[in-house]
């Protein structure tokens, strides 16, 4: 059996993590779609209203407008969430 140069084993390794981080991209990209799609809402912050329990599609719709950082917790101080 030949022995791979080593630019070749780097190539192949770059590859194979590249590929791995496009498709969890994708993957995210479409789970966020499907979220979407099924609950009927435009936004991901009007998804993340409507799960929180604003079982108005309209409601979550108007108050997502209001939503600066959807990552920011509630507990932390200099995190804005309206």
């Amino acid at each position: 059996m030949k022995k791979r140069l080593n630019i070749e084993q780097t190539v192949e390794e770059w590859a194979r993590d590249h590929l791995t981080s496009v498709v969890e991209k994708l993957s995210d990209m479409l789970a966020s779609v499907a979220l979407l799609v099924e609950l009927g809402i435009p936004n991901e912050s009007a998804a993340w209203i409507f799960l929180a329990g604003v079982r108005s599609r309209a409601a979550s719709t108007e108050l997502a407008q209001y939503v600066v950082n959807l990552s920011a917790s509630p507990s932390e101080k200099d995190g804005q969430i309206f």
